[in-house]
């Protein structure tokens, strides 16, 4: 983005600032006539013996949950059964980066007869906020959870030929009907969470929605009951509000239903169970795109941006690839141009330890001598090699950095 590399490298100055903080069928009857009288006993006992060999086979196959049979319906284009356990997809779930990916495993709540059928993952895949950062009111329309969902995870998780079989929902977005706190504009997306309504739908107790983390989200810190009838449990979100416009409804370790839910940027509190409706004949659209959110959304960069504009002055705006930034921990940004050459970058980071990491080692590994100073009380100031800059914060990692121009 317009020669970052060369504009930081001369003259910047900083400022980090916070914000406010919140998923035996009935044995077969026998098939065998009644032995011949003309049989010896060792040959009934041996036809019986047999004969229960093969029904051990078929409950083996049945306690599988149905997986291997799930897989030929999804060959062949059929439908699925509700329960049914089907694989789709790769994803990091053992924690062992060195052996790749693994497939998804995906539980399936809903199926029609044209063959349109609702899944969710087994397991948590993930530990992330609902929101990035800390914001009054946040809706899933608007949330960075419904966007890394729609965006990161389904553009590198699925092949092409999974994606056309993912279809594009329409996603309601009720209000709560136990705290009244609005649901926002629905949607479309081709990954999303449950809501309050669905989840109670689709499982019929607090047994059958306890979820376990992955190896992976649980190693990245997704948190697990410790209670012994919790323990190795996760809590996961929906994507419904909770009890206030900055929180969100989830699912508790024991399975029971949270409709007050919890503060949406809360980092490794809950887990991540994607949600999506397949059709195995792909009759999905595999290019299709989320459509991006306008404008901004940090109450610091849009009041940033009314001065910048009152002033005359370009915006534009700036992505994580740009800066080199985690994509994670990277909020929004934008930089700034006038007519007389004055040049401003505006940084929202999640944190000030986000923050501070992007300095550590995106600046420190493009320029000899960056250094941090925590001197200062409250914030910390930076400096990089003929530059001076300086901030402070309390939550949210918020930079300005002016370079010189030549």
């Amino acid at each position: 983005m317009h020669e970052f590399k060369k504009v930081c490298a001369v003259l910047m100055s900083g400022i980090i600032m916070i914000s406010l903080v919140g998923c035996g069928s009935k044995k077969d009857e026998a098939k065998k006539e009644k032995k011949s009288d003309n049989k010896s006993s060792a040959d009934v006992e041996k036809d019986v013996d047999e004969e229960d060999d093969e029904d051990d086979g078929e409950e083996e196959n049945e306690e599988k949950g149905g997986k291997d049979d799930a897989d030929s319906k999804k060959s062949s284009g059929g439908a699925y059964d509700v329960g049914d356990v089907i694989t789709m997809g790769k994803f990091e779930q053992d924690n062992d980066l060195s052996n790749g990916p693994e497939d998804i495993e995906w539980i399936v709540l809903d199926s029609k007869s044209n063959g349109d059928t609702l899944v969710i993952s087994k397991d948590a895949l993930e530990g992330l906020p609902y929101n990035k950062i800390f914001k009054v009111t946040i809706t899933w329309e608007e949330c960075s959870l419904r966007e890394w969902l729609n965006t990161d995870f389904y553009g590198e998780v699925f092949t092409d030929e999974e994606k056309a079989q993912i279809l594009v929902s329409q996603v309601t977005n009720p209000k709560n009907d136990a705290t009244g706190t609005e649901g926002g504009n629905d949607t479309e997306d081709k990954v999303f969470l449950l809501s309050l309504d669905e989840v109670n739908t689709y499982f019929d107790s607090d047994e059958s929605r306890i979820c376990h983390p992955s190896a992976y989200a649980k190693g990245k810190g997704l948190e697990a009951g410790e209670k012994t009838v919790m323990e190795g449990n996760c809590r996961w979100w929906l994507r419904s509000p909770g009890l206030t416009g900055s929180d969100a409804a989830r699912i508790f370790e024991d399975g029971s239903v949270n409709e007050q839910g919890g503060g949406i940027d809360r980092e490794n509190n809950n887990g991540v169970r994607p949600v999506m409706w397949i059709n195995a004949a792909g009759t999905g659209d595999a290019s299709w795109e989320m459509e991006k959110k306008e404008g901004f959304t940090t109450t610091k960069i849009l009041s940033l941006i009314e001065v910048y504009e009152q002033a005359g002055m370009t915006i534009y705006p700036l992505t994580a690839e740009d800066l080199g930034a985690d994509k994670q921990k990277y909020v929004e940004g934008i930089r700034v141009e006038s007519d007389n050459g004055v040049l401003i970058y505006a940084v929202q980071f999640t944190d000030d330890d986000a923050a501070r990491e992007f300095i550590e080692t995106v600046w420190a590994a493009q320029y000899d001598g960056v250094t941090i100073d925590d001197s200062v009380g409250s914030g910390f100031m930076f400096e990089v090699p003929g530059a001076y800059t300086s901030g402070y914060c309390d939550f949210l990692g918020f930079m300005t950095y002016h370079p010189a121009q030549a």
